[in-house]
């Protein structure tokens, strides 16, 4: 990576004449003339670049180039060695950021631009499902009355589509299945049948329309979404979800599992139109809560390690109710 304040000044390549010490500059981006960036001396202009593109600065004639400022999330390398008329970058940021280059004349130090170049947060596309992944999480949940409950689960693929989507069971801590899940090849929730361990609700199957959408590719720093499903099962319970999501930050997250580079995102999400008699309006149907979730989503791995949910309940809950949870990997591999 270049050094902040580095002075980059290659031997020859010059090419004004003396009476003329003005320089114009152009810019490639891998490989293609971008058009619309042009700067002579005495202005000052902007190049705009996706992360993982290499961009090209050329000058007429023979220049120092002086990196002024960088952001600590641009990582830029230099592709050749520089000349006092080409200057030739790597440019790679997870989150996005600039650099702002100081062009000088050698001729005459006087005559000056200013290049920002700006790096668009890595842009992250789905992984494919793959028959005996799994994956293992850890949850504690708080009750409203302050009670917290422990527990474990885990997440294994049994069968993957040729359209990419796919079917996972979930087993509990006795390798009991108590829920089997289909999902897009996205990776977004489209059904849930209850299988075992809930009683009379047993059997119960339900489906997301026209999805869960908790995932929108391609993922990246600053993206927002929104999305609304219906939520009907064969017990007759419904409701509906709207979300509102942000990809807020990219970060380190610690779990079980290990430490991952992680898309920070909040899936805020608002239901209504429940008819769970257990809360308030739920006979009528009409019954509403929110769920303010925080998803650690890995690229790396192409699913999310961490969540972090708190529900708050409109009228009377039941002291069982889960008012905050917390869910993380401990373990991920292939069978």
């Amino acid at each position: 990576m270049c050094l902040l304040g580095l002075v980059i000044a290659g031997c020859g390549g010059g090419g004004g004449g003396d009476d003329d010490k003005g320089f114009d500059l152009t810019a490639t981006v891998d490989g293609k003339s971008v058009d619309s960036f042009h700067v002579s001396n005495g202005q000052g202009g902007t190049l705009n670049v996706n992360s993982g593109q290499e961009a090209v600065l050329k000058s007429s004639d023979g220049v120092t180039w002086t990196v002024q400022s960088a952001d600590a999330t641009v990582a830029y390398t230099q592709v050749k060695d520089p000349t006092d008329t080409v200057l030739d970058y790597n440019l790679s940021s997870a989150a996005g950021g600039q650099i702002v280059l100081a062009v000088a004349s050698k001729e005459d130090a006087s005559l000056t631009a200013t290049v920002t170049v700006v790096v668009a947060p890595q842009q992250y596309t789905r992984k494919d499902a793959v028959v005996g992944a799994y994956s293992i999480y850890d949850v504690t949940d708080t009750s409203v009355t302050g009670t917290l409950t422990p527990s474990s689960y885990e997440r294994l693929t049994t069968a993957v589509n040729t359209d990419g989507s796919y079917t996972t069971n979930s087993l509990n801590a006795l390798l009991t299945v108590t829920d089997t899940y289909t999902a897009n090849a996205d990776g977004n929730r489209l059904s849930r049948a209850y299988v075992a361990t809930y009683g009379t609700r047993n059997g119960d199957n339900c489906t997301y329309t026209p999805d869960r959408h908790y995932l929108s590719y391609p993922m990246y720093v600053g993206k927002t979404w929104t999305a609304t499903w219906d939520y009907a099962c064969t017990s007759a319970a419904h409701e509906t979800g709207e979300l509102n999501a942000v990809v807020e930050a990219f970060e380190p997250v610690t779990v079980g599992a290990g430490t991952f580079d992680a898309l920070r995102v909040r899936l805020d999400t608002k239901i209504t139109n429940s008819n769970d008699t257990n809360l308030a309006n739920g006979s009528a149907g009409t019954a509403q809560y929110q769920i303010a979730i925080l998803g650690w989503y890995v690229p790396s791995l192409g699913q999310y390690v961490k969540f972090q949910r708190d529900w708050t309940y409109v009228g009377s809950t039941p002291s069982y109710y889960v008012s905050h949870e917390i869910e993380s990997m401990r373990e991920t591999g292939q069978q």
